[in-house]
C-alpha cells in the first residue's frame, strides 16, 4: 500500500501507551502498521484522542477511563449483551461529541499530509476542521462496525435503534474519505454493497517482519521432553473464546497422539487446572516471554469458533516466525492473505490439515 505524501498522521482511539504495549489485536495492528510505514521511509506521527485539545478529546479521556473500569469486571458480573451495548454507546458518544468541534491538527509547514483515521467515528468533523492541511484522507476499518455489533447484540428495540444510529454515523464518515482500507475482502464487499465506491475501497494489513535468524531453542524451559516431536503451539489468555479453542485443541490432540505435542502458552491454563487432558497437551501457564516458547513450535494453531472480535494478536505473534499457521476462518480474520496461513472451514479439518502440512 502506497500513499500520496511522505508525512503521515495516524489518528488512534487509544492512548500512545496502549499502542506501545499492544495487548490486543487492534493495538497490535496499529503498532505493526506504524513500523511498516517507518521502515518504508514514511514520517509517521500519532494523534491520540485523549491528547486532543477539544471537547471530544476531554470526553474521550473520561469515557476511556469508564471503559477500562467496566471491562475489568469479571465476565459473570455483566452480560455479553450489556458489554457490547456499552461499547457501542461509547462509540456514539465519541461521534456526537466530536461534532461540537473537530480536532485541529498540528502545523506541518507548507506540505500537506496523508491522514489515516483508525475507525470511522469522528472523521467528518476532523476532516472539515483540517481539510486545507490534508492531501489524502484515509479511514482504516478494523471491522464494519454496524455488522460487528449487530452480530454481538440481542435484537431488542433499543439495540436496533442504537445500531441504526451507528450505521448512519459510520456511513456518513466513510463518505468523506478519499480511501477506505479494510482488513478483509468480505468487509470490502459489505461496504460496496452499502453503496460505497469500489474505487475508494482497498484491503491492507501490515504483517510483521519475519525473523531472519532465529535464536537458539531452549528445550529446558519445559519439564517434558519434546525432542523429536512436532510441537503445535497456541497462545491464549484465560478468556472464553480461548477456552473454547483449547477444548478444540484437546480433541485434536486425542487424534494426533503419536508424534505431536500441543503446547498451550498463557493464562488460559487456569481454566484447565482441575481437568484431565491428554498426555501430549502441555500447559505453560502465564509466562513473561512467550517468544522462547514459540521458538519450540513447528506449527501454530488458532481453532477459534466463537465471537468474531476482529484481528487476533496471537496471529501477529505467529506470523513473525515464518512457520505454518493453521486456523479456522474466524481465527484467521484479516490474515487470510499471509502466505503461511492455512484456513480450515471447520475444526474437524484441523487434524488432517496438520498431517498434510507436516507431510505424514
Amino acid at each position: 500500500m502506497e500513499f500520496l505524501t511522505k508525512n503521515i498522521i495516524i489518528s488512534i482511539p487509544f492512548s500512545k501507551n496502549e499502542i506501545n504495549a499492544a495487548k490486543f489485536g487492534a493495538t497490535r495492528l496499529i503498532k505493526e502498521q506504524i513500523e511498516n510505514l517507518e521502515n518504508r521511509g514514511y514520517n509517521v506521527s500519532l494523534l491520540a484522542k485523549e491528547e486532543e485539545n477539544t471537547f471530544c478529546g476531554a470526553v474521550y479521556g473520561l469515557i476511556n477511563k469508564a471503559r477500562q473500569s467496566h471491562f475489568k469486571k469479571k465476565a459473570s458480573s455483566v452480560s455479553d449483551n450489556n458489554k457490547w451495548r456499552i461499547g457501542l454507546i461509547l462509540w456514539l458518544i465519541r461521534e456526537y461529541s466530536s461534532r461540537i468541534r473537530g480536532a485541529i491538527l498540528p502545523e506541518s509547514g507548507e506540505d500537506k499530509i496523508t491522514f489515516i483515521q483508525h475507525f470511522p467515528f469522528c472523521a467528518t468533523s476532523l476532516y472539515r476542521a483540517n481539510s486545507k492541511k490534508i492531501k489524502e484522507f484515509i479511514i482504516y476499518q478494523h471491522n464494519v462496525e454496524w455488522v460487528f455489533y449487530e452480530d454481538k447484540l440481542i435484537p431488542t428495540k433499543i439495540n436496533k435503534f442504537l445500531l441504526r444510529l451507528l450505521k448512519s454515523a459510520e456511513l456518513k464518515n466513510l463518505l468523506i474519505a478519499d480511501k477506505i482500507i479494510c482488513v478483509t475482502e468480505s468487509d470490502k464487499e459489505i461496504l460496496a454493497a452499502a453503496g460505497l465506491s469500489r474505487d475508494r475501497l482497498a484491503v491492507w494489513v501490515a504483517f510483521p517482519q519475519k525473523i531472519i535468524k532465529l535464536p537458539k531453542i531452549n528445550y529446558n524451559i519445559l519439564q517434558q521432553d519434546v525432542t523429536g516431536k512436532v510441537v503445535v503451539g497456541f497462545v491464549g489468555t484465560n478468556f472464553g473464546p480461548n477456552i473454547h479453542s483449547v477444548n478444540n485443541i484437546i480433541n485434536v490432540a486425542k487424534i494426533l497422539q503419536e508424534r505431536f505435542v500441543f503446547l498451550i502458552i498463557g493464562s488460559v491454563a487456569e481454566a484447565f487446572r482441575d481437568k484431565v487432558v491428554p498426555p501430549n497437551v502441555i500447559f505453560t501457564g502465564f509466562v513473561k516471554d512467550i517468544d522462547e516458547y514459540l521458538l519450540l513450535c513447528s506449527v501454530f494453531i488458532n481453532p477459534k469458533e466463537t465471537s468474531d472480535t476482529g484481528i487476533e494478536i496471537k496471529m501477529f505473534d505467529y506470523m513473525k516466525y515464518n512457520k505454518p499457521i493453521i486456523s479456522t476462518r474466524i481465527g484467521a480474520h484479516g490474515c487470510e492473505a499471509f502466505e503461511n496461513v492455512h484456513v480450515c472451514e471447520n475444526v474437524e479439518q484441523l487434524s488432517e490439515k496438520i498431517k498434510e502440512i507436516i507431510k505424514i
